[in-house]
Order: C-alpha cells, then structure tokens, then sequence
C-alpha cells in the first residue's frame, strides 16, 4: 500500500497531473482497503474515483462504467446492497453502450447477478449471468468467464441443480488453472466453492481434496494487490484514443 501512497504524493504534488493516473492510483489503493476489511474506506475512495471520471471530460465511458462497476463490488461488500444494486445497474448500462462484447461488461454482469443472488432472485440472477456469457462470445477463455461458470455452479447447487451444476465449476477450475498461478486468489475462490457445493452434496471425502480456507487467505494478507488492480498506462492508452 505504501508505493500507491507514494504515488499519490507525488502526483498531488505536480500541478500538471493527470486525473487518469490519479483515479488509478486511487482505485488501486481502494482495492487494497477492500481486501484488507477496510469496506468503508474502499468505498469512499471509489466513490471518489467514479466523481474525477464523471467530471473529466477526457475519461471514457469505458473507464467511468469499469469504475462504477468496482464500486459496486466494493458497496456489495459492505452489505450497502440498494446503492450497490444502483452503481451496478449504472455501470452495466454505460458498459452496454460502449462495449457490449467485453470482459468489463461480463464483470459488472457478474455483479449485478450477485446482488441478484443476495436478494433471492435466482430467475434474474440466471438470466443476468447467461447474459455475461453473450458479452463474453467471441472471446478467448478469461478468468471473468470463470467468475461466471463458478456462479452458475453457485446458483444451480443452491436451486437443487446438481446435475448442472458440477460441470460449470469444473469448467471453471480449467480455466483458471490454464490461466492463474496454482495459488492465485480467484482459483483458490473457485475451489472453495466447489468444496462447498461437493459437502452440501454429502461428497465430503472429494471436498476435502479442495478445502484451501486457510491457504487462500494467508496468500491473500501476502499479495493484497491481486485482484481488480488498474493499470495507470492502460488508462492512459485508452484516453489516447
């Protein structure tokens, strides 16, 4: 967190900075707070980042929806599930708009059927993940895809979709597999929920093959910038264009 810090010292310190690597700096520093517990702190520097994209007239819509999106997550999180539903739902509809068949959009997709999931509305979280699916078509494997298939794995374990549901968390442990290191944080996720799925199933000898409780966290206090972490010079590309 202390180079993110510094960062931001620095570029407060510069009065020709750019807000594009500002925000990025800020988002970063968000996402750590997020995995740290910290949820109102992550929120508030979100909410801060989503405020410099709305205001920036240089910002993408691409960017200003990816960061409304992450909000979401973060306000999700935190339990504040009403103004997560709505930061969401914002940034789903500008993600349609500007990039209808993007990882981006999959994402806030994902987020929005969660919220879907926590309110108890398995129908339109199934839809809002199928819906993730057709943005994803025509893309390569990705560990957003992987987010899907293990939540459709979710959903159709706790709707009595066993059969179903199997299959879509081991498409997901593949292709987090071919993708991620063997302890990145979202593989571990995937496994966990397996191991979850497979105990409620009376599977316990095979879930015990999968429990990473303790594995997944410790890597996570080691590595706390894994995860939704933004590149300052993707940024930058993206407002060159």
């Amino acid at each position: 967190m202390g180079r993110f810090h510094q960062a931001l010292q620095i570029l407060g310190s510069e009065q020709d900075a750019n807000i594009l690597q500002t925000a990025a700096v800020l988002n970063n520093l968000a996402v750590i707070e997020q995995t740290n517990g910290n949820l109102s702190r992550a929120a508030a520097l979100m909410r801060k980042v989503v405020g410099m994209f709305e205001t920036d007239p240089t910002a993408s819509q691409e960017v200003l929806g990816t960061a409304a999106s992450n909000l979401a997550s973060v306000l999700r999180d935190a339990g504040t599930i009403t103004d997560a539903t709505t930061a969401a739902r914002r940034a789903v509809s500008i993600l349609e708009r500007c990039c209808p068949h993007s990882e981006k959009l999959a994402v806030g997709l994902i987020t929005l059927g969660r919220l879907s999931m926590d309110e108890g509305d398995s129908a339109g979280a199934e839809a809002l993940l199928h819906q993730a699916l057709i943005a994803e078509q025509g893309l390569e494997d990705s560990p957003a895809r992987a987010l899907i298939f293990c939540d459709l794995g979710v959903l159709y374990g706790h709707t009595g979709r066993n059969r179903e549901a199997e299959p879509y968390f081991q498409r997901a442990l593949d292709i987090d597999r071919r993708l991620l290191g063997p302890d990145h944080p979202r593989l571990l996720d995937v496994m966990e929920a397996y191991a979850d799925f497979l105990r409620t199933a009376k599977r316990k000898s095979e879930a015990k093959k999968l429990e990473v409780r303790e594995e997944r966290e410790k890597h996570r206090l080691e590595n706390p910038w894994i995860g939704n972490v933004v590149d300052a010079q993707s940024l930058m590309r993206q407002r060159a264009h």
